[in-house]
């Protein structure tokens, strides 16, 4: 029987060096780990352009320079193929955003494809999203008007091909399905199974958020024959 001890992970640092951001996304393809956005000061509501690469072989940071990369913070992001990036929402520096932006990895160049479907005069921010195995996209997380801080806790299915790069459109459909409104959490697929981890609420005690970590919130939402056939999951 295993013990606790072999049951404990060990993180080991494979690059001391790097760039210092928060509220960026990451993503790993091509065997190698990519970030992109964020900020790189506390308090800033300025967010970065920039892309940047890891090569896992010889680990050495590297910046990507492609043309038109969006200046994004607390969006999500979720790689189709192994090959094309679609990040979706974030902060621009003056509002949220439901914006979808492809970015090719091959190619290194960057798309923006139309977007409908999403209710007028929102935006997203410090939401999730995962992958379907038929490659639609599930958004789960903080939906709010384009500059207050009025929260929902929203879902939608985004539908669109990434292949198509600019000349494609990206649909965004209410996903029959509800959850407490939520920030700064993840969401991944096992299966037929959504698990959602941790992130924060909208409740405040003084000015303290009520924290949802120490105990982790899974929610097992399986998808019932009745939705599969409504969303095509």
């Amino acid at each position: 029987m295993a013990t606790a001890e072999d049951q404990t992970a060990h993180l080991e640092i494979v690059s001391p060096i790097g760039p210092s951001l928060a509220y960026h996304v990451g993503w790993i393809a091509n065997e190698a780990l990519h970030v992109h956005g964020g900020i790189d000061k506390v308090g800033s509501k300025n967010p970065l352009f920039r892309l940047h690469r890891f090569d896992f072989e010889n680990g050495t940071w590297s910046e990507v320079h492609a043309a038109d990369s969006p200046a994004l913070s607390h969006h999500a992001c979720v790689v189709v193929s192994n090959r094309y990036v679609v990040i979706i929402g974030g902060w621009t520096g003056h509002e949220r955003t439901a914006n979808v932006h492809i970015f090719d990895t091959v190619s290194s160049r960057w798309t923006l494809p139309r977007t409908d479907g999403f209710p007028t005069g929102a935006g997203l921010s410090s939401h999730a999203a995962a992958l379907l195995t038929n490659g639609n996209i599930l958004v789960l997380g903080r939906e709010g008007s384009l500059r207050m801080q009025r929260k929902f806790g929203s879902v939608f299915l985004l539908r669109g091909s990434p292949s198509l790069g600019g000349t494609g459109v990206f649909t965004y459909s209410e996903f029959p399905m509800t959850t407490a409104s939520r920030s700064g959490h993840s969401v991944h697929m096992a299966g037929s199974t959504l698990v959602v981890v941790g992130g924060r609420d909208s409740q405040v005690i003084g000015n303290i958020l009520l924290h949802k970590i120490i105990t982790i919130l899974i929610s097992k939402l399986k998808f019932s024959s009745d939705a599969a056939v409504s969303i095509s999951v």
